[in-house]
């Protein structure tokens, strides 16, 4: 008899942003990667002596399953992991099951443990680093002081988790999340990359950042139709979900050096920072915070990595476990969101995973079976933002006499869609907005009439194509300014009901973020 263990880190997300202060930010990112690796085994051995890496079947981004043999150290670990844990990062919760193994591992092992687990992370657990009353708080946190700040521009006290996230961000330490941007025979050194907001803007870059959430498609799937094979007893299970999920994490850590190396080096200033950090880099999703003129280039390129380096890296599992549907890769989704520095960052994660959210619903009623890549953006102007679905009513509809017409145009695709713009096309109006003589003030003069007066948006509209060339107009697609497609419920649903769209406004929107003027 053997034992399945289960973890999974939970408030990861919470940690990470507590604070808008980059070096927190990176030193937390650091000390998340390291909890299901490096750290698991580190803490491991002085739990039980004898980790054996070939018992590891997950341990990467927040997860881990290891077979124990003997019942004594699955129980030891159990009792003590989620303590040490604690004692770096209070604020992260681990969530532990354990199943037992009798004959050979099976996949309906690992799905009663991943439900135990889902079980277990509902729970609610209470605060643990309160602290006296008495105790002089961090400002940033609320948490209890345990240390001064060691940096003469903050005289603030850190609690425990920042004390551990400085520590983590420290030049000594080895940052296993930067090497995964950076690969192995990069010139750059953990030292080209900032832990200060300033360092990553520049007034050039127009003032803008960029939180990308990106996450695969389909990999519930793959996983159901891996599992089929198996349960007809013909691969080993063990071994077969340890190879997919190493092949999983090194096609997104190839897809985002690609993405880093392609969009981001070499095209910002030598005497500057790397404008980029990571947040999350494992499994199949990326989380970054990067200059937002360089987040659109960044994010068309992952995607169409992501695509190719799962193509490559999973070929073998797609052979041996004949799975049709992947012979050309897993594709994913993502969602930008364009915040100023001094906007609270959980607010631009919270958005972004909702953008990547509505691109994955539109792109699953396109084709569910192979679901294209797209992305959505979103520059926020207001000083709280909801979810996407509800800002969609509230920020980017124009109404006028019962007359709807809808600003996001997105999400744009990888590859052409029906009725949807590419990545490339929005790119390419935002370019011909940015042209000396463009029309984008009368633009955004008719993106206002829209809301009060549509007689008057359609006599300004004529205006612009008549007094521009026709190049500009066909550049700008302004013959068809406003279009007619599905909506989303109408593509779930398959019914035939449409809406006003127009891409004006995102044009617009990229135009600015990305201009040089």
């Amino acid at each position: 008899m053997s034992y399945l263990y289960g973890a999974s880190v939970q408030g990861i997300q919470g940690f990470i942003f507590e604070t808008n202060k980059l070096k927190e930010i990176a030193g937390a990112s650091e000390l998340v990667e390291q909890i299901a690796t490096k750290m698991f085994q580190e803490m491991f051995q002085e739990m039980v002596p004898g980790f054996d890496k070939n018992q590891l079947i997950v341990g990467a981004a927040g997860n881990i399953k290891y077979i124990f043999e003997k019942k004594e150290d699955c129980q030891k670990v159990v009792k003590d992991f989620p303590k040490k844990i604690l004692k770096r990062a209070p604020k992260i919760t681990v969530s532990q099951a354990v199943i037992k193994v009798v004959g050979a591992l099976t996949y309906d092992h690992i799905m009663k443990l991943e439900n135990n687990l889902i079980t277990q992370r509902k729970k609610i657990f209470g605060r643990r680093e309160l602290g006296l009353m008495i105790s002089e708080r961090a400002r940033r946190t609320s948490g209890a002081g345990v240390k001064w700040s060691l940096y003469d521009e903050d005289t603030d006290v850190w609690d425990t988790g920042q004390q551990s996230k400085i520590e983590y961000n420290e030049d000594g330490l080895k940052h296993l999340l930067l090497d995964k941007v950076l690969g192995k025979e990069s010139t750059l050194q953990m030292s080209d990359f900032t832990i200060d907001i300033n360092e990553i803007i520049t007034e050039d870059s127009n003032q803008w950042l960029a939180i990308v959430h990106a996450d695969g498609n389909n990999l519930g799937k793959m996983i159901q139709q891996m599992a089929k094979k198996l349960k007809e007893g013909s691969h080993d299970i063990q071994e077969a979900f340890s190879t997919f999920s190493k092949q999983m994490e090194e096609a997104t850590k190839a897809a985002v050096q690609e993405a880093f190396y392609h969009t981001i080096v070499d095209k910002y200033g030598a005497d500057q920072k790397v404008p980029m950090r990571p947040v999350v880099i494992g499994g199949d999703d990326i989380t970054v915070i990067v200059r937002g003129d360089f987040a659109m280039d960044f994010t068309e390129t992952y995607l169409t990595a992501f695509q190719e380096q799962t193509k490559e890296k999973l070929a073998s599992l797609v052979k041996n476990f004949g799975l049709t549907d992947f012979e050309e890769g897993l594709t994913a989704c993502a969602g930008i969101a364009y915040i100023k520095p001094k906007y609270p960052f959980h607010y631009g994660v919270d958005l972004a995973e909702s953008l990547c959210s509505y691109s994955k619903k539109v792109a699953k009623a396109i084709n569910s079976n192979h679901v294209p890549g797209c992305l959505t953006f979103h520059k926020v102007h207001s000083s709280f933002v909801s979810d996407y679905n509800e800002m969609i009513d509230t920020e980017l509809t124009a109404t006028n006499n019962t007359e709807l017409v809808r600003f996001n145009y997105g999400p744009y695709f990888i590859e052409e869609q029906t009725n949807y713009a590419t990545v490339g096309n929005l790119k390419d109006w935002a370019l011909e907005l940015n042209k000396d003589d463009s029309p984008d003030a009368p633009l955004r003069e008719w993106l206002e009439r829209l809301h009060t007066n549509k007689g008057t948006a359609a006599q300004l509209l004529n205006r612009i194509r008549s007094i521009n060339s026709n190049t500009t107009v066909a550049n700008l697609n302004l013959e068809v300014a406003i279009s007619e497609r599905k909506t989303v419920k109408s593509l779930l649903k398959k019914e035939e009901k449409t809406e006003k769209v127009t891409h004006i406004f995102d044009a617009i929107a990229l135009a600015n973020i990305e201009s040089k003027k």
